[in-house]
């Protein structure tokens, strides 16, 4: 019951807006070697690195990823439930205007 209510409370929140702009990760990508050599580090980098993405699927919302220019590093764009053509749509501008 109290996912629900979370999920209300940020539909209500984001209706409003064409999209909702986060870093795909917050991190930049770690080496796979240091992930290998250590579980722990492993543990804390994949949570980290999951987190903003981890959100919208718990609201139940649709997202999107634009590659930037820096490797490793991803625009994520995020919608509501169901905004999916919607939120193409918006990254198909947000992408032209990048490419500028």
């Amino acid at each position: 019951e109290a996912m629900y209510k979370l999920r209300h409370e940020f539909a209500a929140a984001t209706a409003g807006y064409d999209g909702i702009l986060l870093p795909t990760i917050p991190i930049v990508p770690p080496t796979v070697q240091a992930l290998l050599d250590d579980a722990a580090y492993f543990t804390r980098t994949n949570l980290l690195a999951l987190r903003n993405t981890r959100v919208i699927n718990l609201m139940g919302g649709c997202a999107i990823t634009l590659p930037l220019k820096q490797p490793g590093c991803g625009l994520m764009v995020a919608a509501g439930a169901g905004q999916d053509r919607r939120l193409l749509r918006v990254a198909a501008g947000i992408e032209a205007a990048l490419a500028r």
